[in-house]
């Protein structure tokens, strides 16, 4: 009996050994290319979206790095910025659709960093979206409750129904002036709830469209399609 499970104990042990020259024979041909190094990749990003265009502004906290790859489209498409020797410190702000319109519409971002012997760090990815003519198309115009004009005093009185949404942000007014200029005015949107034009010549077409931003930081105004006010 003793024989038999010095036996087993010796199999086991010669089992053991094998697994273990073969994990290091793995990790040996795994270092063959020296230790991997790896870059720092981004800390943050923000974005800043707008019409055909946005900005990737990046947070940088690893002094090796000298380029950021950026890849969008699943990699079909693809942008390197260097990295000025001031920005580890700092926010770089990679511009999109700054020399031709961005194609609208939402991507993702894959961004690495890469030092100057071409040691890349993990991916970082973030979301984009880009506005244009699509999202210009579901915008409209913040209704009119009344409207009262005064031709004595050439004033035009308007008071405003509620907001279409929080992305409203004023709304601009398009109208000719007593001598004769064609001028706007923009209300802020907490402000819309009785607005007057002074100085206006009633008997020309007066028009106004709503004002949108996407979000508080979009770098871009979204305008409605005018919408002619009728006077009676």
């Amino acid at each position: 009996m003793i024989k038999r499970i010095a036996y087993l104990v010796s199999i086991v042990l010669i089992s053991l050994l094998y697994a273990c020259t073969g994990m290091n024979d793995l990790h040996e041909d795994f270092m063959k290319g020296g230790e991997i190094t790896y870059i720092g990749r981004l800390d943050s990003t923000n974005i800043f979206s707008g019409k055909e265009r946005a900005i990737i502004r990046c947070w940088i906290s690893d002094p090796r790095v000298k380029t950021l790859h950026l890849y969008w489209n699943y990699k079909g498409d693809s942008l390197i910025v260097s990295v000025p020797a001031d920005k580890p410190l700092g926010a770089l702000d990679v511009s999109l659709g700054e020399n031709s319109p961005f194609p609208e519409g939402d991507y993702t971002f894959l961004i690495y960093s890469y030092d100057n012997r071409g040691h890349r760090s993990i991916v970082y990815e973030t979301l984009v979206n880009i506005y244009g003519e699509k999202y210009e198309q579901t915008l409209v115009n913040r209704s009119i409750n009344k409207v009262v004009a005064n031709k004595e005093t050439k004033t035009l009185s308007i008071t405003w129904s509620g907001s279409n949404s929080t992305s409203e942000v004023g709304v601009e007014i398009f109208y000719t002036t007593i001598d004769g200029k064609q001028v706007s005015t923009v209300w802020n949107v907490a402000d819309l709830l009785e607005t007057t034009i002074i100085a206006a010549d009633l008997s020309k077409e007066i028009s106004y469209q709503s004002l949108y931003k996407p979000n508080s930081e979009a770098l871009d105004v979204f305008k409605a399609p005018r919408t002619v006010i009728k006077i009676e």
